[in-house]
């Protein structure tokens, strides 16, 4: 319901901000950023276009460096519907968005850096 809101103009500063707070809450709580996604319910085709995506990446970091015991990877995070080639075509063109690109060349990076430590 709130990502619908987000995306009103008469109700987007109100959503935005009970967002931030239900982020809080579940930091504060330690809920692991898989639940967090699957409680964000972004669709199978916009995960990487959601406009809760961002605010989840960050949660995803800020979750991992307030608790390394218990830190994850992000594709364990995500419990990605896609193989490792199907993300790489997404990411590929969502890097030509222009609206994504920034956000889609820092989770490249992400993903390329657990690629290399999954090989090595």
């Amino acid at each position: 319901m709130l990502n619908v809101a987000m995306q009103n103009q008469n109700t987007k500063a109100l959503a935005l901000k009970l967002h931030a707070q239900r982020m809080e809450d579940w930091m504060q709580s330690k809920t692991s950023p898989s639940n967090v996604f699957k409680a964000l319910q972004p669709q199978k085709e916009d995960v990487l276009t959601g406009p809760v995506l961002p605010s989840w990446f960050k949660y995803f970091d800020d979750f991992n460096a307030r608790n390394p015991g218990e830190s994850m990877t992000f594709m364990k995070a995500l419990a990605f519907p896609l193989d490792d080639a199907g993300l790489a075509r997404v990411l590929e063109a969502e890097l030509t968005d222009g609206k994504m690109k920034a956000f889609a060349t820092q989770l490249t990076n992400k993903l390329f850096g657990e690629w290399k430590k999954k090989r090595n």
